[in-house]
């Protein structure tokens, strides 16, 4: 426990870290998970441990003298089955009960993971992926997304020892078939999620249920959101009392009249509403399509040459030269035809070897980003940009690669 706990507290010290999730956590003794619980706190107060269970009584793990939360495997399964049955009955059943059984612990929701089949696999009617969605968001506990699957990527289990190789591709940085409505989708329900408290931690009931349609409503301090969900074959018109004089979807940014305290709202079909105080919505702006960064072409390894061409065979392309950067070293520009090898071992010029890690985009610019760590004693991570990474240099008269590519 003393050698657990030092790694632990290794991680804490040297790179921050703000929480652990426990594989396999039904297998560790209460006592270690509360010796854990403790040792964190003392060093964060609001440290966050998290414990993969898949069955049993949630609330023995999940309590304040051990994990704060852990894997939603009775929801996870509610929501696929109940889109695939048509029956929303079952997830409903499933939130009231845990609600009743667990109080308010935090249950951490997921759709699909590294072990079980992605949900675009899984789902019978593709159309009803959105509403999936849109239950795990608006639900109480915290909602998850794992990775690839905000592209509607599929994934099914194999057989044998690389069972789950499927499940865990590595992700390409130029996706054939992207789902970008779906991306779309996803974004607006965080946006949604983080702008308003009551879909955080508000109360939770049951308005309008059917085996095909779905109405419930989160409410914290007065404010009330109201979800519905239509997975019928046709449109479906949802009728309940609010004390707004007018609503607004804020997916769509549709308003609506309400009567006299009576709300008519009608949802097409395999299409989900998250229905505000209009005077709390914002002022939607047209609808555009979202417009896909271009991704940096990777090679493998293998492609790549194992030692750079000649200097005087090289071809500067058309990438403006940087303005010189001090000590004697101007930028010559990217040649033609590098391009950067996700996990290549690279030597500075000034010496000191990196492992690219990945290419990443600015959120604010999308410009293109390289990812490195040194493998030279302490394993610092940098970042500059791709171009100035890829790019060659002026080293005092003589032309050499900023970093030049070793091997794999």
């Amino acid at each position: 426990m003393d050698y657990l706990l030092s790694a632990i507290k290794f991680w804490i010290d040297e790179w921050d870290i703000d929480g652990i999730r426990f594989d396999a956590a039904d297998c560790l003794t209460d006592d270690f998970i509360k010796r854990v619980h403790n040792f964190t706190r003392s060093m964060k107060p609001d440290f966050w441990l998290m414990g993969e269970i898949i069955h049993g009584n949630y609330a023995h793990w999940a309590n304040p003298e051990m994990f704060d939360c852990v894997t939603n495997y009775q929801c996870y399964k509610g929501i696929y089955s109940s889109h695939n049955d048509r029956n929303y009955f079952e997830i409903a059943h499933s939130i009231e009960y845990q609600l009743g059984q667990y109080g308010n612990v935090y249950m951490y929701n997921f759709l699909d993971n590294h072990d079980v089949v992605r949900l675009a696999s899984v789902l019978r009617n593709p159309d009803h992926i959105e509403c999936c969605y849109t239950m795990m968001y608006m639900m109480y506990g915290v909602p998850s997304v794992y990775y690839g699957s905000e592209f509607g990527i599929k994934g099914e289990k194999g057989h044998g020892a690389d069972a789950d190789l499927p499940l865990r591709p590595c992700i390409e940085l130029d996706m054939p078939e992207q789902n970008e409505k779906l991306l779309k989708h996803i974004s607006a329900l965080g946006a949604i999620r983080m702008s308003i408290p009551a879909v955080q931690t508000g109360s939770y009931a049951k308005m309008d249920l059917k085996n095909q349609t779905f109405l419930f409503k989160r409410e914290k301090d007065g404010d009330v959101v109201y979800v519905a969900l239509n997975i019928s074959d046709g449109d479906y018109t949802f009728r309940f009392n609010t004390k707004y004089q007018k609503i607004a979807d804020r997916l769509s940014g549709r308003q609506f009249n309400v009567n006299g305290g009576n709300a008519e709202i009608t949802v097409p079909k395999n299409c989900s509403m998250i229905l505000v105080d209009s005077e709390l919505a914002p002022n939607m702006p047209e609808e555009k399509p979202i417009e896909a960064a271009k991704p940096v072409e990777a090679v493998k390894p293998s492609e790549q040459p194992a030692a750079p061409a000649p200097a005087q065979e090289n071809k500067v392309s058309c990438v403006t030269p940087a303005a010189d950067k001090g000590n004697g070293v101007k930028s010559l520009g990217v040649p033609d035809g590098r391009k950067p090898v996700l996990g290549g071992h690279y030597k500075h010029f000034k010496g000191g070897n990196y492992v690219l890690l990945n290419v990443a985009k600015d959120h604010e610019t999308c410009e293109s980003i390289a990812v490195y760590m040194c493998i030279d004693g302490k394993p610092n991570i940098w970042a500059r940009p791709l171009d100035m990474f890829l790019e060659d240099i002026d080293d005092h008269g003589v032309r050499k690669a900023r970093f030049e590519y070793i091997a794999d």
